[in-house]
């Protein structure tokens, strides 16, 4: 069996569906056992640019918590889905990366994208390694399988990351030995699983009952969790929850026992919550960055803290009073919801009185270079509040970096049937167009897809939208279409005494640019300045939601974000309803 064959075979035994990537002359082999062998069992999705295949893989990944497959050549081609995989790598998303590499024979000897590190060449293996959990040159064909085993293993072991597999093109054509038939169950496994420890069981245990307050904080490490367990332990010991921001769908989000989201753009109620009335805080599946910290700072330094996640490697050790059990989630609250003794009695109505508050929109310091604006110009936060009401009930839901994705975070409750996304770990604007095609890509025919964007974004990595065109995938890219890279504006505003420097930009007719990758019948565009239109433009695409969309959102003038960096202590707060109604037009 020809390696590229037998590679094509494995990731089929793994129930890998689609391999994400741009062709070239050291994967090409690839590309050509796809096409040879893989017909109705596994698919290469052809991304425009190497990063957007990263970013897809991720998004399968992150979305589906399976593995994500991508691929590129070598050259140019490695060093852009590098970008993508740095992300997976600094979010601990679990994919295979696999990277041609020029003819071992032409290596140090002038060949074309040489990066072997001989005779001043860029070394793809110091790059790989640097960005990834494993990384393995294979330089004959008995390494293959050794290789390909420990690069899944290391991939799916917490904490999960990318892996990636530099593949000389000379080697493609050797013969490997056959696929066992059981190499991928036996592969899977052989997974570790960090069980919980009696002396854990018992330390939780006791904490929860002498807590008359404790709230839970869920993370996307959580995720990965059998989810009965971590309901059933919340319901079990009555507590309140927080999710992450890269976990907002972590718990639902309309159970009375819901928070909010802590971080950055959270919930001003949720931190308050955590700050003045919590005496226990749990957190499971999250090492609590500054992004997501630095609000309930307070309460994590006077409180005591439980983390719990797989693997310790990432935990902080700032806070005084931590206790950090390394033990798979679900079974440690499946051992508690199994031994559980009574716990202390708290009332059932424990937040009865709690209600969720938002930051109330305001408008961001007037540039003096604005366009002009009447009552009826579209807010950002307008748009959001009818954007929440098209939410998908069955499918996914994805954030990208800037203003729009802070405030649309910030302000929309995700249904029960619907995952959320945002990259944080490097934070890189354009992810969330390539993500939410891996996402929609693995997903069922009747789920849907919505994708909010920046134009920033949107001019980084917008033509994948065309990959969504050709896979005829129903995603809404919705582009905030404010001219501007926002957030680097505002800070200008608030921190460089509103001296502005390449952060600006001529608008763009992104609706025009979007009809040039597809024909009607297979692309909606629409475009949107008021909130009538607005209203208009989501009830004529939802009418038929069967395809791809672009919907460009014209904000003439900008809001400050809901982004506690951003935010003055006094903040005024307002709960969902009041952002309802037309008072969203601010005090001017």
């Amino acid at each position: 069996m020809r390696l590229s064959d037998a590679l094509i075979e494995a990731l089929v035994q793994l129930q890998i569906k689609h391999v994400f990537g741009v062709s070239g002359a050291n994967i090409e082999h690839l590309h050509d056992a796809l096409n040879r062998i893989g017909k109705g069992r596994i698919q290469g999705v052809l991304a425009k640019r190497e990063c957007g295949a990263a970013n897809m893989a991720d998004g399968y990944a992150r979305t589906h918590q399976k593995l994500g497959v991508c691929c590129a050549t070598s050259g140019g081609g490695m060093v852009n889905l590098l970008e993508g995989v740095a992300e997976s790598y600094a979010d601990a998303v679990p994919i295979l990366a696999i990277i041609g590499q020029p003819p071992q024979a032409l290596e140090g000897n002038g060949a074309f994208q040489d990066s072997s590190g001989l005779q001043h060449t860029v070394n793809a293996e110091m790059m790989c390694q640097a960005q990834s959990k494993y990384c393995k040159k294979i330089n004959t064909a008995e390494e293959f399988w050794p290789a390909l085993s420990q690069a899944v293993i290391a991939a799916l072991s917490p904490p999960h990351g990318p892996s990636i597999l530099l593949i000389p093109r000379n080697l493609y054509e050797q013969e490997v030995t056959e696929l066992n038939e059981h190499w991928a169950s036996d592969l899977l496994n052989s997974l570790p699983k960090k069980k919980p420890q009696p002396a854990d069981i018992d330390f939780l245990q006791k904490a929860l009952s002498n807590a008359q307050v404790p709230v839970l904080i869920l993370g996307s490490g959580s995720l990965w969790a059998n989810q009965q367990h971590v309901i059933d332990f919340i319901k079990n010991n009555k507590m309140a929850v927080a999710t992450t921001m890269s976990a907002a769908h972590a718990f639902p989000n309309d159970d009375p026992a819901y928070l909010g989201v802590v971080g950055a753009a959270g919930n001003p109620s949720a931190h308050e919550y955590i700050n003045k009335k919590a005496d226990l805080i749990v957190v499971a599946g999250s090492s609590l960055p500054v992004m997501i910290n630095a609000p309930i700072d307070e309460g994590l330094k006077s409180r005591p803290v439980i983390f719990i996640d797989e693997d310790n490697s990432s935990l902080p050790r700032k806070f005084a009073q931590c206790k950090f059990i390394i033990s798979e989630i679900g079974a440690l609250f499946n051992a508690i919801n199994q031994g559980r003794h009574a716990q202390a009695a708290r009332a059932t109505n424990y937040l009865k009185d709690y209600q969720r508050t938002y930051v109330q929109p305001a408008w961001a310091p007037d540039r003096g270079d604005s366009l002009p604006h009447t009552e009826a110009t579209l807010s950002q936060s307008q748009a959001i509040v009818q954007l929440s009401q098209y939410l998908p009930s069955h499918g996914h839901l994805f954030f990208d970096a800037g203003n729009c994705a802070a405030a649309a975070m910030h302000m929309l409750s995700i249904p029960s049937g619907c995952t959320a996304s945002i990259a944080l770990g490097m934070g890189g604007m354009g992810y969330a167009l390539g993500g939410a095609i891996g996402a929609q890509i693995g997903s069922d025919k009747d789920s849907q897809t919505l994708a909010i964007i920046g134009d920033g974004a949107f001019l980084m990595s917008g033509f994948e939208v065309h990959t969504a065109v050709e896979w005829h995938l129903p995603i809404l890219f919705v582009i905030f279409n404010n001219a501007m890279h926002g957030m680097c504006v505002t800070r200008d505003q608030l921190f460089f005494a509103g001296r502005i420097e390449c952060a600006t930009y001529h608008r763009v007719d992104f609706m025009k640019v979007a009809q040039g990758l597809g024909e009607s019948d297979s692309l909606w565009t629409g475009r949107a300045s008021t909130e009538l239109e607005l209203a208009h433009s989501l009830k004529d695409y939802f009418k038929n939601a069967d395809r791809p969309g672009v919907l460009d959102l014209i904000i003439e003038r900008e809001e400050i974000p809901p982004f506690a960096p951003f935010l003055p202590a006094n903040t005024a707060t307002i709960t969902w309803p009041e952002f309802t109604k037309k008072s969203t037009n601010h005090d001017h």
